[in-house]
């Protein structure tokens, strides 16, 4: 009887032993699955933060793009208006030049 006691024991011990090791094991792939996904959440951030900074770069380069064209469209009117008053201006200033030394 006392053999059986303690063959019940000694069942009972490595059975504790079993489901300790097994109970050590989950934690352990628990805690490399958390890591995987603590990974993977990390990585899929910094991919998306990248394709927004990337987003907000092309963005600023199109506008910057559109500002300069329109930049150039204004200063060629400029040049176009200028240039189409010159006429006008030589003719001011020769009058000018005339009357001062007309009246000589």
């Amino acid at each position: 009887m006392i053999k059986d006691i303690k063959s019940t024991e000694q069942v009972a011990e490595d059975k504790v032993k079993e489901a300790q090791a097994k109970a050590r094991e989950i934690i352990k792939k628990a805690e490399e699955e958390a890591e995987k996904i603590i990974k993977d959440a990390i990585d899929k951030s910094l991919k998306e933060s990248k394709a927004l900074v990337q987003e907000a770069a092309d963005l600023a380069q199109k506008e910057a793009d559109s500002r300069l064209e329109q930049s150039k469209k204004e200063n060629e009117k400029l040049k176009i208006d200028a240039q189409a008053k010159i006429p006008e201006a030589v003719n001011m200033v020769t009058e000018r030049i005339v009357n001062i030394y007309g009246d000589s």
